[in-house]
């Protein structure tokens, strides 16, 4: 997990909840489940789209090949509001045609802040 070794519980992550009775937490809610770099949410709320092309690696899987026949799937990475808490390990993904939009799946924006010239 972003925060280390112990399970997910209701001070780190936003998880297990239930499809239509249920709302996600706002982000930032848990500051328990921050990662090494002061980075929260990694865990639960939604899935994290990822750049991670994989394809191939599910080209002889029956599922893919009736559902999205060629279609390039994008990995997905944290689990989300509804799911049990061992979706939320950093070594569990899933995948989805990259052109899918549920409310399970969002992504998460990097920028690099500006360094102030220390001269």
């Amino acid at each position: 997990y972003p925060w280390g070794n112990e399970g997910p519980d209701d001070t780190r992550a936003c998880f297990g909840l239930e499809w239509g009775a249920d709302k996600p937490s706002p982000v930032g809610s848990f500051p328990a489940g921050k990662g090494p770099f002061n980075h929260l949410d990694l865990a639960g709320l939604v899935w994290e789209w990822t750049k991670d092309d994989v394809t191939e690696e599910f080209e002889d899987d029956d599922v893919v090949k009736k559902h999205w026949p060629g279609r390039a799937l994008r990995a997905l990475r944290g689990g989300s509001w509804s799911d049990p808490a061992l979706l939320l390990r950093s070594a569990s993904r899933y995948w989805y045609p990259a052109e899918v939009r549920i409310d399970l799946i969002g992504f998460r924006v990097l920028c690099r802040l500006a360094r102030e010239d220390s001269s």
